[in-house]
């Protein structure tokens, strides 16, 4: 009975050597840096242009494909008015929004927002003028445009969550978790090393 005791502790000591190493995989994943997202990497009008004349559409380039769902592009002015028409046109990782009209001289903003091609929601801001006019200050978070088809869903443009709040929420509870899982093979291990240790069983007979 006893020669099988190293033989089962081995075992034990390497289910939990695994465990261990399992927990720490799933928090390396839950802790994965938020670049993996995709990224605006230009647009027309760029972000802070000073244009002569209004432009007839918006276009967005970013890293990756997007998402076909769920993509909002806005063009507003300094009175909310979105001058966007229609639905934005995906074609890969560019998005392309028809301006419905010519704009007049002013301040304007666009304001997007994709599904990245992990499935994370990414949005931004994009300033630009017209004209001549004198560049406008941001729109603060609470801001929604006039409203048209998109608008219910405008607010949400603006949200600023960082892409690891979720992971890092989740952290302590596969924390909680793994350690719960350790300390039941931990007390396992010990009980049958002290069934297995020498002497206890002849002890146990003897009497």
């Amino acid at each position: 009975m006893t020669t099988h005791a190293p033989t089962r502790l081995r075992r034990l000591a390497v289910l939990l050597t695994a465990c261990v190493l399992a927990v720490a995989g799933i928090l390396t994943l839950g802790a994965a840096p938020a670049s993996a997202h995709d990224q605006l990497l230009a647009s027309t009008p760029g972000d802070g242009a000073a244009l002569d004349t209004s432009p007839t559409e918006a276009t967005l380039q970013y890293s990756d494909s997007v998402l076909t769902i769920g993509a909002i592009v806005l063009l507003v002015d300094q009175d909310e008015h979105n001058w966007i028409t229609g639905e934005p046109i995906l074609n890969g990782s560019d998005v392309t929004a028809r301006i419905e009209d010519t704009l007049p001289t002013g301040a304007y903003e666009i304001r997007w927002r994709v599904v990245s091609a992990d499935g994370h929601p990414i949005s931004g801001l994009i300033p630009f003028t017209v004209g001549g006019a004198t560049p406008a200050d941001r729109a603060p978070a609470t801001s929604t445009p006039t409203p048209t088809a998109a608008a219910p869903v405008a607010a949400d443009l603006t949200d600023n969550t960082s892409p690891t709040d979720n992971a890092s929420a989740l952290r302590p509870a596969l924390i909680g978790l793994g350690g719960a899982a350790i300390a039941v093979l931990a007390f396992w291990a010990f009980t049958v090393w002290r069934k297995r240790r020498p002497g206890t069983t002849a002890g146990t007979r003897s009497r």
